[in-house]
């Protein structure tokens, strides 16, 4: 088992806390439970997405910056179309 397993398996639940920051999915059930998921719990995803990938990075010693910055601009620009 690889030493960043628990870090793989984190990204999944933290790309489900991405999207329910941007689709408030309890509103329509409870306003109450839909603040505390995607502005209290939910707020974590992003600054772990950003300390993961200098994990990453690091581990790599920074090399592959140029394709990570072009594969996520790519991805970025497929999601807006």
């Amino acid at each position: 088992m690889r030493r960043a397993a628990a870090l793989d398996r984190f990204r999944i639940a933290a790309a489900v806390m991405v999207v329910c920051i941007h689709t408030s999915p309890l509103l329509s059930c409870t306003e109450a439970g839909d603040y505390l998921l995607t502005r209290v719990l939910a707020r974590i995803a992003v600054p772990f997405f950003i300390m993961v990938s200098g994990y990453f990075l690091e581990q790599r010693s920074w090399r592959g910056l140029r394709a990570f910055w072009k594969k996520l601009a790519l991805m970025y620009a497929a999601c807006a179309l």
